[in-house]
């Protein structure tokens, strides 16, 4: 998670993609599976009001970041949630 974090966020700043595609391909029909989810925030929510409903909803995200064109007025965000999952012994 902390590779990805530095990966992603400001000053690298890089694009992806949270799932497993099969073929190489990032379409609908080639999507395979996730772990990882990233809600975009562009317009309607302050980071603080997203912390609060998601803490209200007890699901909190993995780590929280603004996005290229977030400014104080107009908070344009990304959430991530990382689902662990439990291997069955």
């Amino acid at each position: 998670v902390e590779k990805l974090m530095e990966f992603i966020t400001l000053p690298n700043a890089s694009t992806f993609t949270p799932a497993y595609f099969q073929n190489g391909k990032r379409l609908n029909e080639n999507w395979v599976g996730q772990q990882l989810f990233a809600l975009d925030i562009d317009d309607g929510l302050r980071i603080e009001e997203a912390i609060k409903l998601s803490e209200e909803m007890k699901v909190s995200p993995t780590f929280i970041y603004s996005s290229f064109s977030h400014t104080e007025d107009q908070h344009k965000f990304r959430m991530v949630f990382l689902k662990k999952f439990k291997i069955a012994e």
